[in-house]
């Protein structure tokens, strides 16, 4: 076990109807003019948007709103939300969504310090700067996924390039985590929400690292707790405490806690998912579901990953040791496949528009190093799990 420190900035508010309590805590962090970062018409036709907004005002706050928030954040849709701060003269934010709200608002909160898009890009997602920001965001979670609600990283698209900034002064000051809201999700959404939480514990699962075991077991559980919680939400949608324990779940698998005394995870999946997706209309969650399973067979084959591919098909999938220990991690992988598509998940390449060898070939040639750290990967190494995901 390595040597840590931890600290959680962000303030957790969790419960049933807790959204109303948006301005207030808004007003508590000191703003005075805020700035409200969403997308889509689910927000409005649900009346939330009218709740938060009302809380606000209630508060004796002022506001502005950038409304365009897309999936897949880009440099140019952050530009224009922070053209808005700029002009409105905000001095906080509030995202309300799910990771493309809250990335596109960790994002312009980046931004405020650079002189151009340009140096924002160069600066927080090429040369990986912790820039220092004054300004601080705050979020009204509206989804089960990504995790960015407490954590102090954000993605963002430009051009063919879909990189990650990490600044732990864009960690939101706040959070409201409410169930409520994740009433409404349809199906689809609910399933790659799930498959993203997943992704998130395995890819913190696969380490060098020895003698972590407690976090082992909290990556284990709460993945065996995935899989079980996306199942029941098949069939009962509106179960207030399944989204309740979907959502908890999401935000422990991605504030931090589970990577102390590790080396962080591999990660390679989400590198190379990122590139997938920065050039074709993919969702992260299904993408990950589609390129996750060619991973772990590519890995399998390797002698000094068996021993932990064999504790992972065991402990989090239900194979049984001692016996083939090939026929055991295969067991697991067509396992997480069934999931996958038992939550109505593509899970390969192969009938995806646009999805060409050359494209495949492009990715792989595209990565200047090696993504992985429980397995490092070349260049042909990511090319074989590619064109393994076709097939």
């Amino acid at each position: 076990m390595l040597d840590f420190e931890y600290s959680l900035k962000t303030n957790i508010v969790f419960g049933e109807n807790r959204s109303a309590c948006a301005g207030e805590l808004c007003a508590r962090y000191g703003a005075k003019k805020v700035l409200v970062v969403y997308g889509g018409d689910y927000l409005k036709k649900s009346g939330l948007l009218d709740r938060i907004l009302g809380s606000i005002k209630e508060n004796g706050l002022r506001w502005a709103e950038f409304g365009d928030v897309i999936p897949s954040p880009t440099l140019e849709s952050v530009g224009a939300g922070l053209e808005v701060y700029r002009r409105e003269k905000c001095d906080f934010i509030l995202s309300i969504g799910g990771g493309s709200a809250i990335d596109t608002g960790k994002a312009i909160a980046l931004g405020t310090q650079t002189a151009s898009l340009e140096e924002l890009w160069n600066r927080v997602f090429l040369n990986y700067e912790p820039l220092e920001t004054p300004v601080q965001t705050g979020v009204v979670l509206t989804t089960a996924a990504s995790g960015s609600e407490t954590g102090d990283s954000c993605v963002i698209a430009y051009g063919n390039r879909k990189q990650i900034g990490t600044s732990g002064w864009c960690r939101p000051a706040f959070a409201i985590l409410d169930p409520v809201n994740l009433l409404s999700l349809p199906p689809f959404q609910t399933a790659c929400g799930a498959a993203d939480i997943f992704s998130h514990l395995q890819e913190r699962y696969f380490v060098r690292v020895p003698h972590n075991d407690l976090n082992d077991r909290f990556l284990e559980a709460a993945m065996r707790l995935t899989v079980q919680t996306a199942e029941l939400l098949l069939v009962h949608p509106d179960d207030l405490d399944l989204r309740a324990q979907l959502m908890w779940t999401s935000t422990i698998g991605h504030n931090g806690l589970l990577d102390v005394g590790r080396n962080g995870g591999d990660w390679a999946c989400h590198f190379i998912e990122h590139e997938i997706s920065a050039r074709l209309p993919i969702v992260h969650g299904e993408g990950m579901a589609m390129l996750t399973p060619a991973w772990m067979r590519f890995v399998a084959k390797r002698p000094d990953c068996r021993d932990r591919m064999m504790q992972f098909a065991s402990r989090v999938w239900g194979a049984e040791f001692p016996q083939d220990g090939d026929y055991g991690i295969e067991l697991a992988i067509r396992r997480q496949v069934n999931w996958y598509r038992l939550l109505g998940l593509r899970t390969d390449l192969k009938n995806v528009e646009g999805f060409t060898d050359e494209l495949a070939v492009e990715i792989a040639d595209s990565f200047g190093w090696n993504p992985g750290q429980f397995v490092s990967l070349d260049r042909d190494a990511i090319l074989e799990i590619l064109r393994s995901a076709m097939k």
